[in-house]
């Protein structure tokens, strides 16, 4: 089965972030906020190509990222955040995304049981569960292969790159994230790029010694996604950058 996108454009995206952000009450950076769901967002991804991708619905999987925790009203207990999720996505139908009555059920089920012990038929369901799950290394817990759906998210290897990314941002938010690896500059400048993932900007070191045109790939220090960055210095001396999900 062929899933739509459903963003009608990547404004559409950004304008869906930018409204949540702006209602957002707990912190933006913070546990359950967009660093969080860039790595669910992620997870979901890996889990959907383990399963083979036809079973999940990767459009739905990314609302459920974006939305599942959106309406928490703290980061400790609150068991109805879920349900408000729901009640969010229906609201916002329409005018940022596009989804049809059967795949809008399948998100607000989504919504509404992530937080408790619940089994469902749906393997897009099961898939933004487990994608959840295997981010809670952020709070000091390593996931559980017997509390996740999926035969992706259970594998030693899908926990262990999971687990390790939610430490990373753990040491970033410490402070104590690493840098990136040091190299011989001919001389320093700096670039900067927003992650297609958190929404972040992002300020990079720019080796001129490696040509007017460069690419590489570098994970996101805030949410971990792997972006492809292309960096351009132009005749002004500056440093243009820019990024793409890898």
């Amino acid at each position: 089965m062929v899933h739509t996108n459903p963003f009608p454009t990547s404004a559409h995206r950004r304008a869906l972030l930018g409204e949540l952000q702006s209602t957002l009450v707990v912190a933006w950076s913070g546990v359950h906020g967009i660093t969080h769901w860039a790595r669910v967002r992620a997870n979901a991804l890996r889990i959907a190509r383990g399963e083979g991708d036809a079973e999940i619905d990767l459009g739905v999987a990314e609302l459920f990222a974006l939305l599942h925790d959106s309406c928490r009203w703290s980061d400790g207990e609150d068991p109805e955040h879920g349900q408000r999720a729901a009640r969010r996505a229906r609201e916002l139908r329409g005018t940022f995304f596009e989804l049809s009555d059967a795949r809008l059920a399948t998100l607000c089920e989504a919504c509404e049981g992530h937080s408790h012990d619940q089994r469902s038929d749906c393997p897009t369901v099961h898939a933004c569960w487990d994608a959840d799950r295997l981010d809670l290394g952020r709070v000091g817990i390593r996931p559980d292969p017997a509390r996740l759906a999926t035969d992706t998210a259970r594998r030693a290897e899908t926990i262990d790159w999971a687990h390790a990314r939610s430490l990373r941002w753990v040491r970033w938010r410490r402070g104590a994230a690493p840098a990136r690896p040091a190299r011989p500059l001919s001389f320093a400048e700096e670039g900067a790029y927003q992650c297609d993932s958190c929404g972040e900007e992002i300020v990079i070191p720019v080796d001129g010694s490696a040509g007017e045109r460069q690419e590489y790939v570098e994970d996101c220090p805030v949410c971990c996604c792997p972006n492809v960055i292309r960096v351009e210095l132009g005749e002004d001396g500056e440093a243009h950058a820019q990024a793409r999900t890898e």
